[in-house]
């Protein structure tokens, strides 16, 4: 008994030994696999407005840019709402930068709504989302998000690994009022 106990053990470190390490691209990978669902959103970008993007196509770059930020604001609030509600219910995971089909689209193109080249980064990306759910959330709800970077189809894209907030996760509107977001379904 005590030799196939001594066996099995140098078998199983032999096969951990030739086992893969799992890099943060697989895992993402893994989760896009898995599709929406009540604790796992797809957003293709944080700020750019995608539908208007392509409409826009024959407008000057100067002109285009300027719609586009118009319309910023609305994604940043898709990018919040969903948040909230996966905080205000057991949490989950919001991919930036994938298509509803599992594309990889980018957050490069998040990228242009800074007028520095500088600060188009991963860097600065991460630094503007942490810094919009502090002021949206304050900080005990936005230390439940953990941004984490990885590259689908050859573009990053951001992770938002989000677990349930100890304090109701508000979205604020326009007018001034909040609104309690729930994650029911994808």
């Amino acid at each position: 008994l005590y030799e196939a106990c001594l066996t099995k053990m140098e078998q199983f470190v032999a096969d951990s030994d030739q086992a893969q390490p799992v890099t943060v691209d697989d895992e993402v990978a893994a989760l896009i696999e898995l599709g929406e669902s009540n604790t796992l959103e797809f957003k293709s970008t944080a700020r750019l407005d995608v539908r208007a993007f392509h409409a826009l196509a024959d407008k000057p770059e100067g002109q285009r840019l300027e719609i586009l930020k118009k319309k910023d604001k609305d994604r940043q609030h898709d990018i919040l709402k969903a948040s909230s509600a996966l905080l205000n219910t057991k949490g989950g995971d919001l991919v930036i930068g994938v298509e509803d089909d599992g594309v990889g689209f980018g957050v490069h193109h998040d990228y242009t709504f800074w007028d520095s080249e500088a600060k188009r980064n991963r860097d600065n990306y991460e630094l503007w989302l942490n810094q919009l759910f502090i002021d949206q959330f304050g900080k005990v709800a936005a230390g439940c998000i953990e941004p984490v970077f990885a590259q689908r189809d050859g573009v990053d894209v951001v992770w938002l690994k989000i677990s349930p907030s100890p304090n109701p996760a508000m979205v604020k509107e326009d007018d001034g009022s909040e609104v309690f977001y729930r994650r029911i379904g994808n």
